[in-house]
């Protein structure tokens, strides 16, 4: 079933190869008990970001997250345990939103830059990179649409904080299984920026992102109260 509730099914144009950018590109498995539910994206040293409804019934303490390095080189691993988790305060079931986890690693990938944040205009063309249900690294082309196709199609979509996406070709469904909260990167050959993160789509259908620009000041805000030991309490601002 390919569906609109983010944790189905999403189909897209999908492949195995890896990434044309040169940039390595750090996108991680959110595993409850083992098993596989969405992607992360690590936007900074131990910080990763995840849509909303990946976390909505689920207790953080069971959570763990396989980091993995998607490079043009080499694919390299590490376990984390997930420490903090933040919700975006104006989340809404159906209204998907984004979530900040922190995480103590296993070991380090190596030096991290940070991942730099970018807005996208339509007709712009993105690569999506993530991973599915099975693990396998999947990177697939999309193209922004306008966001009047999104309205069209689903109700709850917003044209502020959202991205309204369209995938090239079709793919076996084993293969696109499990993507929801894959990063979406500009297509640069050095310096690729993240503009948003899968959430949710139709087959055949535009696929949904969230627009990360529009969630900067919150991420930044939440980083910076996880490291200096606030609590994680919700903010009213975005």
């Amino acid at each position: 079933m390919c569906g609109l509730i983010l944790v189905a099914l999403v189909c897209s144009a999908a492949s195995t190869k890896r990434f044309t950018s040169d940039e390595v590109i750090r996108v991680g498995s959110l595993l409850e008990h083992d098993r596989h539910i969405c992607n992360a994206v690590q936007i900074e040293s131990g910080f990763y970001v995840t849509p909303a409804a990946c976390l909505s019934t689920r207790d953080p303490a069971e959570l763990e997250l396989l980091g993995k390095e998607l490079s043009p080189k080499v694919t390299s691993k590490t376990r984390c345990n997930v420490t903090k988790v933040q919700t975006h305060p104006k989340y809404l079931f159906l209204s998907h939103n984004i979530a900040l986890l922190q995480v103590e690693c296993d070991h380090s990938l190596g030096e991290f830059q940070g991942t730099s944040l970018s807005d996208s205009k339509p007709g712009e063309r993105l690569t999506l990179a993530g991973v599915n249900r099975s693990l396998r690294s999947v990177f697939a082309h999309v193209k922004t649409q306008e966001c009047s196709v999104c309205q069209k199609e689903y109700a709850v979509f917003n044209c502020k904080r959202q991205m309204c996406l369209k995938a090239s070709g079709k793919v076996s469904l084993n293969v696109a299984e499990g993507l929801a909260g894959a990063g979406i990167f500009t297509q640069q050959k050095k310096n690729a920026k993240l503009t948003g993160v899968l959430s949710y789509g139709f087959a055949n259908g535009s696929l949904v992102a969230e627009r990360m620009i529009y969630y900067a000041q919150f991420l930044q805000r939440t980083m910076q109260e996880f490291k200096s030991g606030k609590s994680n309490s919700p903010s009213s601002k975005v």
